[in-house]
């Protein structure tokens, strides 16, 4: 099998890199200075891990160029203009690291059902001021289980070091760790902190608690389960009276404090480096599936606002 990362930022150098280490084929397509960039000095991560390896870099496809396994590493926004780029291409399996659950109706627009693996990235890092990637965090990354080839797939990741879990549960996954992020997503805006210190805080934790209630009336009415292994322990925290649940989400911070205390949120990362938030195919998205489904929301669209907001006045 060979994989193809398109996008790669963070979480697809990282992909990636590990990949390569384990001797799997694997192309990496990155466009301006990051093509630069990795052409010169190659796939670099530090962190958990601190290891450089080189594969080939492309910034766009010739006409017979083929893969196994294509990977989208670029942020929910960029997604079409990545999908346009591929529409030629014909791989055995494909699937999307983004935020969301948006990106999976996307994919559907390019690649037949079953082509597309589901996924939820539950690891974390950043890319540094030279480069390099900081990888912060290697809790999970699931990819749907319910067909041998995603099975497969999801074991040669798994033994390439970075987590990975075949998931035969994976809507319920993608959905868990959304309503987890979408929290964070819009807190860590509001707040501009690292993650464990506005976990810890609990004005904050207050407003995470009144965000997952609300995602998990979305989820319910689409017929879905939250679960407690995505992020957050979403399932638990929804059910909790409101002073527990802050409580826990507190206790979450101060665990987080001690293990990855410099973890911060992509989206806050992205605010400080100047770039595009990931708002509207995300948070818009949650807003305006609940209006289809007509479950009124609260918290989501004023702080969906503020973050607006906020991004606004720094592009101005």
């Amino acid at each position: 099998m060979n994989y193809t990362v398109f996008g790669c930022g963070a979480l697809g150098t990282i992909l990636a890199a590990h990949l390569v280490k384990a001797r799997q084929k694997v192309t990496v397509v990155a466009r301006g200075e990051r093509y630069l960039d990795l052409t010169k000095n190659g796939l670099r991560v530090t962190g958990l891990l601190n290891f450089k390896e080189k594969c080939e870099i492309k910034n766009s496809f010739e006409k017979n160029f083929k893969t196994d396994v294509l990977i989208f590493g670029v942020k929910a926004y960029d997604l079409v203009g990545a999908l346009e780029m591929c529409h030629n291409l014909e791989p055995k399996v494909v699937f999307s690291l983004a935020n969301g659950i948006k990106k999976n109706q996307m994919l559907k627009e390019f690649f037949p059902n079953s082509a597309i693996l589901g996924c939820m990235a539950n690891f974390s890092g950043e890319i540094l001021s030279d480069g390099t990637v900081l990888f912060t965090r290697n809790v999970s990354l699931n990819l749907d289980g319910r067909s041998s080839l995603g099975r497969s797939i999801a074991v040669t990741i798994g033994e390439t070091g970075l987590t990975c879990i075949s998931d035969d549960q994976i809507e319920s996954t993608e959905w868990s760790k959304f309503s987890g992020w979408v929290a964070l997503f819009l807190v860590s805006i509001i707040s501009k902190s690292k993650t464990a210190d506005f976990l810890q805080n609990r004005q904050f934790s207050k407003m995470i608690h009144s965000i997952i209630c609300e995602m998990r009336e979305v989820s319910t009415k689409l017929n879905i389960k939250l679960k407690d292994d995505a992020i957050l322990p979403v399932r638990q925290l929804a059910a909790m009276p409101v002073d527990r649940a802050m409580s826990e989400i507190v206790l979450f911070g101060e665990n987080l404090s001690k293990h990855a205390p410099e973890h911060k949120m992509s989206s806050l990362q992205d605010l400080e480096n100047g770039k595009i938030l990931e708002l509207e195919d995300t948070v818009g998205y949650v807003i305006e599936l609940a209006k289809q489904l007509n479950v009124t929301l609260n918290v989501i669209p004023l702080l969906y606002e503020r973050v607006k907001k906020i991004e606004r006045s720094r592009l101005i």
